[in-house]
């Protein structure tokens, strides 16, 4: 979050920065204020996003460790961490199919570690898994292993998309696996039924998610792109609101853009949930 914030404030500095330059240079643009303002409004366009969704996130995680919404929840002993990453390495070398997308740590905490799931995810040791049935992290199954040590394991797949010559977009299978004290504890069994019935469909902890994004995205572009538009073809430009016309385009177009941008990504994986 903290990452992100830092990458929207830099940008929208330096998109300013190049505005008053090409102001103070009578309006005529160099290739000094050119680099400024182009290579810019792309980080000034996402960075916002990414800034809400890490803060998002990071209310679920804090409100998990406060235990709100907790589905369940144990601590796995120092000892049985080393069991576990020990049982990990053999399975991670399966294939890259069963790779853990956790990591164990290298050295096991005194006190063991934390494992608290929620309805869409669980935070062990110092990360945060969502765990849901759409969206570019999935599960698509889930089983608890006998093993000795037990752990639970999803089945994942992480899709990612690039844009180098072509858009191509790749899925990568893998696991999210993670240590069980009991498999016949009641908070294990619980989390087991809970994740079976979202992949059946029974239960939807995400009811109304995408639905609202879509929503708030179109009411932001609708009060985004107008300002803009209005800022843009409003009267004739004095000099003295060339400025203030010019910012309120440049921020009506990206926060619209944006807005548009979150509404289609909520309908396209929601989309892909209701499938």
């Amino acid at each position: 979050m903290g990452i992100a914030l830092a990458i929207t404030l830099l940008s929208w500095g330096l998109l300013l920065w190049g505005v008053l330059e090409v102001r103070a240079n009578d309006w005529q643009e160099t290739t000094g204020t050119a680099w400024k303002i182009g290579l810019t409004l792309f980080p000034a366009f996402v960075g916002p996003l990414a800034f809400l969704n890490f803060w998002w996130a990071v209310r679920i995680v804090e409100r998990l460790r406060r235990g709100e919404n907790v589905l369940a929840s144990w601590r796995v002993s120092g000892g049985a961490l080393v069991d576990f990453s020990r049982h990990d390495k053999a399975r991670n070398a399966l294939g890259p199919e069963f790779d853990n997308d956790w990591t164990p740590p290298d050295e096991p905490p005194p006190n063991g570690i934390e494992v608290i799931f929620g309805p869409m995810g669980v935070w062990v040791h110092d990360s945060y898994f969502t765990i849901y049935t759409s969206g570019f992290y999935k599960f698509n199954a889930v089983d608890i292993l006998p093993d000795r040590p037990a752990c639970i394991e999803f089945r994942t797949v992480t899709t990612t998309v690039s844009n180098i010559s072509v858009i191509s977009v790749r899925r990568f299978a893998a696991a999210l696996r993670l240590p069980v004290p009991d498999p016949q504890a009641p908070e294990a069994v619980a989390v087991l039924g809970h994740y079976r019935d979202v992949l059946s469909g029974k239960t939807d902890p995400n009811q109304g998610f995408y639905q609202r994004r879509i929503r708030i995205g179109l009411i932001g572009a609708a009060l985004f792109l107008p300002a803009a538009y209005v800022a843009y073809s409003i009267g004739p430009f004095g000099p003295d609101q060339v400025l203030a016309r010019l910012i309120v385009m440049i921020a009506g177009t990206i926060f619209g853009l944006a807005s548009l941008l979150l509404a289609a990504l909520a309908w396209f994986i929601g989309r892909g949930q209701r499938r």
